[in-house]
């Protein structure tokens, strides 16, 4: 399940070990979805990141098993996503 939480999308990632909190920055989701920010709405921003959600999730666990992450959410951006 994911949840609309100001500018990010926060989500549960799980993988062999468990499970992390996870976000994607809107600025990421609407970049993949080549939208304005302005023009979309909360359940847009849902929607986007639902059909995005493996290439999301990809790059989550990459910087989860690379360790590049502060304590806590690990945090999706646009140049997360570039180079996923």
């Amino acid at each position: 399940m994911a949840a609309y939480r100001g500018d990010v999308i926060v989500f549960i990632l799980e993988d062999e070990v468990g499970s992390k909190e996870c976000a994607v920055a809107n600025e990421a989701l609407c970049g993949l979805g080549r939208v304005n920010r302005k023009d979309v709405s909360q359940d847009e921003l849902l929607g986007l990141f639902h059909v995005h959600r493996a290439e999301i999730e990809a790059a989550a666990l990459k910087k989860l098993r690379a360790g590049v992450y502060d304590t806590g959410t690990i945090l999706v951006t646009s140049d997360d996503l570039k180079s996923a």
